[in-house]
């Protein structure tokens, strides 16, 4: 069983490109639409951005702002409505 992935995440990609210099693009999939609270993590586990994007069901394209971030290794955690945070991993370069 898929006990802990959120119901309303169909597919979520994975973070392009990879590692990532300037913006960062994901593309997720939804069974219903949602507001999608974004949150990028740095090794130290401090949030570094935070954004909440309204979304429609099927499938979207999503800009992440990444490319002020120092170089390092990132999480990128995407929580919709249900409360069920999904993580990817990237890496940002200078």
């Amino acid at each position: 069983s898929k006990n802990n992935q959120s119901a309303i995440i169909e597919k979520l990609g994975d973070v392009t490109p990879n590692p990532v210099s300037q913006d960062a693009r994901l593309s997720i999939s939804l069974k219903e639409a949602t507001t999608l609270k974004i949150e990028i993590i740095n090794q130290l586990g401090q949030i570094v951005l935070t954004e909440n994007n309204s979304v429609n069901s099927g499938e979207n394209h999503l800009e992440l702002q990444t490319g002020k971030l120092n170089e390092g290794l990132y999480i990128l955690s995407i929580t919709p409505s249900d409360g069920i945070s999904s993580y990817k991993k990237f890496i940002k370069l200078r």
